[in-house]
């Protein structure tokens, strides 16, 4: 699984910008965002590690929230 990863990673670098759009919507379900280059790479990146690896334990999400709870 790696092995794929990596190869997914190293192809979002090669990405044109029409294409990580395209990727984006396909992940993302979503419209891509208006913002930078590397912001678009960065995200999908993150995703196809997080659909890979797995995302953040729920444990981790709720201490996140309450940390950006206590800030506020």
């Amino acid at each position: 699984m790696t092995d794929t990863v990596l190869k997914q990673l190293s192809a979002v670098a090669n990405m044109d910008i029409a294409t990580l759009k395209d990727t984006w919507k396909r992940m993302f379900k979503t419209e891509a965002p208006k913002f930078n280059r590397a912001y678009l790479e960065k995200k999908i990146a993150y995703r196809i590690q997080e659909i890979a690896y797995g995302g953040l334990t729920s444990e981790t999400k709720h201490r996140i929230r309450n940390l950006r709870n206590d800030i506020n």
